[in-house]
């Protein structure tokens, strides 16, 4: 698929720029990277953003004439798989999930989001692995 038809979605106003930038990345990463390290890739990509997570019938909407339904279903799977969790309506991601993600916007704002001082918080460890997005 070449990206004049790929960005038909975001030319036509079915998603917003961030949007279709986080699907082009995902579909990147589905299409040329199928290691083992695409779904730690995936993972450390999401944990990262606030976004609410891709679901089948978001992709069905924005790209449904594009590709069969299986690899729609397919790219979900994967997405699904990486995340941990299924993902089959669109919702806001948790309180926990959006406070990491906006004290790792303060750390990084203070020049402070970096693993030597992550590992420095004193704060209990699973919090510290958290916002190493380790989990």
């Amino acid at each position: 698929m070449d990206s004049d038809a790929l960005s038909k979605p975001y030319r036509e106003g079915l998603v917003t720029k961030e949007r279709f930038y986080l699907h082009i990345q995902f579909f990147r990463i589905y299409f040329y990277c199928r290691f083992s390290s695409a779904r730690i890739s995936m993972q450390l990509i999401w944990r990262a953003i606030p976004d609410a997570f891709i679901t089948l019938r978001e992709l069905t909407e924005a790209y449904g004439s594009m590709m069969s339904t299986q690899e729609l279903r397919s790219l979900t799977e994967f997405f699904s798989d990486a995340m941990g969790e299924e993902t089959i309506i669109s919702q806001p991601r948790t309180l926990k999930h959006l406070s990491r993600v906006r004290v790792r916007c303060v750390m990084e704002g203070n020049g402070t989001l970096s693993p030597e001082t992550l590992n420095k918080l004193f704060v209990p460890r699973d919090i510290r692995s958290y916002l190493r997005l380790l989990e």
